[in-house]
């Protein structure tokens, strides 16, 4: 069906309805794979297409590939700030069970702190 309730379909947008089954995928996948946007200059032959589709593909592997390497420094950062936190916890508890008075308690948690 090319027309559906007075909206255009891909096929006729893309001017495939009378192309071979697999570069009507082909152009299926490319309007999935840019949309909400796809771009105003289109691929003309199966391997522009293609490469095109491969292209695509690629940007997302490489975007994926970086947020997945923030997302993981991310994680180190606060594991190392967590333990750092942990660390003075128990010192200021260690000082506080031992009736440390609050002028050397704040003498030791600044030299902690550097």
């Amino acid at each position: 069906q090319v027309e559906n309730e007075g909206r255009q379909s891909w096929l006729s947008l893309e001017g495939a309805h009378d192309k071979d089954p697999f570069t009507q995928y082909l152009h299926a996948f490319r309007y999935i794979m840019d949309a909400p946007s796809p771009p105003v200059i289109t691929a003309d032959s199966v391997m522009e297409r293609f490469f095109d589709i491969l292209l695509s593909i690629f940007c997302l592997v490489v975007i994926g590939s970086a947020i997945s390497k923030i997302s993981g420094t991310m994680v180190e950062l606060r594991s190392m700030n967590e333990a750092k936190s942990k660390q003075r916890y128990e010192i200021r508890q260690y000082l506080h069970s031992q009736d440390a008075s609050f002028e050397l308690v704040s003498r030791v948690m600044k030299f902690v702190e550097y």
